[in-house]
């Protein structure tokens, strides 16, 4: 039989081992926890699926003596929990304190499961010190708001405005913002980029499930407002406003605002786009045709815009094999 010493050696020396997701009360991590693990309570991880790794990767887990083999629903749900360990078990935190393997000092932040887009990931560092001072950052398709959480958290100088038209997701990121404490410096906005390229901004009352006391007359009226121009969209939503210092449209095509997204962009400043491509060496079926980059596409596009210069232009792989054309530019004038 496997000792407790043998799996916790076996997780510290596989390449997953800064990946550790603690389901104990949230107490109980501040008082002692491995280093670096990520504590997400038992009871708030359905709401939180978002802040997970992805399904192929192997992850370890402590489960709380008072619900035992509650990884089970993250192993029924199709998360590879590799290693898993319960409070309970005899010497866990005496082996895990006596071999450095963690502490009972309060964390001082959160250490992510998930990994941001590559594309934010490996430029960020640039992108922050090309530029000084207080950094605003615009997520358009923001989706459950994990690369624009993932900025907040790793750098205070950033302000970010992110807008999904979706409002689970714009939900997601908000309860997200404030798991992580960065809900001061974000602001989530339920819109839609309509296909005339106007902007659409949805009422308190959408964000509602439908469920609840909305007139269905209500909600189609909200679906079918005419927009309004880029300008005066911006014009009344809350700080970050433009101009800004980064965008983000990360797996979100709305080909009628790509043209408008200089304009929302300091000079100087990087607007990064990675999005699903139609590329001969690929065969898969979602997203369809029409919601697909061509190759090309973009480098054409920014570059017969002439204010914007390439910096990245690559065509690589998302978790499940699916290619996407990722690109970072910046606004030269």
């Amino acid at each position: 039989m496997t000792t407790l010493i043998d799996r916790l050696h076996e997780w510290k020396t596989s390449p997953s081992k800064l990946l550790c997701l603690d389901l104990r009360p949230r107490d109980e991590y501040q008082k002692k926890r491995i280093v670096p693990s990520t504590n997400i309570p038992y009871d708030e991880l359905r709401a939180r699926g978002n802040e997970l790794p992805p399904k192929q990767t192997p992850f370890a887990v402590i489960e709380p003596s008072s619900s035992p083999e509650c990884s089970q629903w993250l192993v029924d749900n199709g998360w590879k929990c590799s290693w898993i360990f319960c409070e309970a078990e005899d010497a866990l935190w005496e082996t895990v304190l006596g071999d450095g393997y963690g502490t009972t000092e309060s964390p001082s932040g959160i250490w992510p499961l998930f990994r941001p887009s590559p594309l934010l990931s490996n430029h960020i560092q640039d992108i922050e010190a090309s530029i000084v001072g207080k950094l605003q950052c615009l997520d358009v398709g923001c989706g459950a708001g994990r690369d624009i959480v993932w900025l907040l958290a790793r750098n205070n100088r950033w302000k970010v405005s992110a807008i999904d038209s979706l409002p689970a997701c714009v939900e997601k990121t908000k309860a997200m913002g404030r798991a992580w404490n960065v809900s001061d410096r974000l602001t989530v906005t339920c819109a839609k980029v309509m296909a005339n390229g106007r902007w659409q901004s949805r009422t308190d009352n959408t964000l509602q499930n439908d469920d609840m006391l909305m007139d269905r007359l209500e909600r189609k009226k909200a679906r079918l407002a005419p927009g309004i121009p880029v300008d005066s969209f911006f014009a009344i939503l809350p700080d970050p406003r433009p101009p800004f210092d980064l965008i983000l449209t990360i797996r979100f095509l709305a080909r009628s605002m790509l043209r408008q997204l200089p304009g929302l962009l300091k000079v100087g400043g990087y607007l990064a786009i990675s999005q699903f491509v139609d590329h001969p060496d690929y065969d898969y079926k979602q997203p369809s045709k029409e919601h697909r980059l061509s190759v090309n596409e973009i480098s054409d596009l920014y570059m017969s815009i002439g204010c914007m210069e390439i910096i990245v232009d690559i065509i690589d792989e998302i978790e499940d094999g699916r290619p996407v054309n990722s690109v970072l530019l910046k606004r030269i004038k």
